[in-house]
């Protein structure tokens, strides 16, 4: 990887996923959904 392109906490990957750093526990990339999955309560 190029420093133009080395990943940045914050960026936004191709498939929609936000790259949010590296795993202090497995030394992997993290990546976070843009939006919460949707969810049915039943109170």
């Amino acid at each position: 990887m190029t420093k133009e392109s080395a990943k940045k906490i914050g960026d936004v990957m191709k498939d929609g996923t936000i790259y949010a750093g590296i795993s202090p526990d497995t030394g992997k990339e993290m990546y976070a959904a843009p939006v919460d999955a949707p969810q049915e309560h039943d109170i």
